[in-house]
């Protein structure tokens, strides 16, 4: 059962709900059919209170217990505090709570997965401080000595704010998983790109036996990073 709430008060039984409790950054202009904000409502409230069948099938790969889900979209996970230099906080589409894992979602259409980490890095010394912090802590490295590897912002931001929020609650799991959601404006070399950044991504990663990360920021939390194509 997938409890979807929007600051623990707040039921989303529907799409409307979900724009009226927890709308896009962009307000309007980003609630548009084909476009991720709207899918992802559209998707999860329309199983009744239960979760979607192929996130339930990524989750029980990774033995994770897909019983009871409290779910909020737009969740901030708060990035100044953990000493990430002075900013907004990291903005999960959706932010998923069990009783074992955390799980954060990061929902496409035909938009990428941000700028390259090193195009931000070019900027303030407070940006240096923020993408070098989250770099140490998920790859031992800095950006710079990343080299020519290029990494996505966004996927560094999704999972470094994932796994705060499992460390926060005590949970050895931590699940990032990224929806993309593909229609007749999709084109195939997206999806595909979007794939290869991913795999640039988990490249940089500290493998476990089982498959799952480790990370710098805590090597006893299990990561769990995922790619599904949802058809619309």
């Amino acid at each position: 059962m997938a409890k979807v709430v929007i600051k623990k008060t707040n039921m989303i039984k529907t799409s409307g709900d979900w724009f009226r409790y927890a709308p896009p950054e962009g307000g309007e202009k980003q609630w548009a059919a084909k476009h991720s904000a709207l899918e992802l409502a559209s998707y999860f409230t329309a199983c009744d209170g239960n979760l979607p069948t192929e996130i339930v099938d990524v989750l029980k790969s990774h033995k994770i217990k897909v019983s009871s889900f409290d779910c909020e979209p737009e969740y901030v996970t708060e990035l100044s505090k953990e000493g990430y230099g002075r900013g907004m906080g990291r903005h999960h589409d959706l932010l998923m709570i069990g009783s074992d894992c955390v799980v954060g979602i990061e929902a496409k259409a035909t938009e990428t997965l941000d700028k390259y980490a090193d195009e931000k890095h070019k900027g303030t010394d407070n940006h240096k401080a923020r993408y070098d912090g989250i770099a140490r802590d998920l790859f031992g490295k800095t950006i710079a000595e990343l080299g020519e590897i290029r990494v996505r912002y966004q996927l560094m931001s999704a999972t470094i704010g994932t796994l705060i929020e499992a460390k926060k609650r005590n949970l050895k799991k931590a699940e990032v998983l990224v929806l993309l959601f593909s229609s007749d404006i999709t084109t195939r070399e997206h999806i595909e790109n979007t794939q290869k950044d991913i795999d640039v991504f988990t490249s940089l990663l500290e493998k476990n036996e089982d498959g799952s990360y480790r990370t710098p920021y805590d090597s006893d939390i299990k990561l769990y990073v995922d790619f599904n194509e949802v058809a619309i």
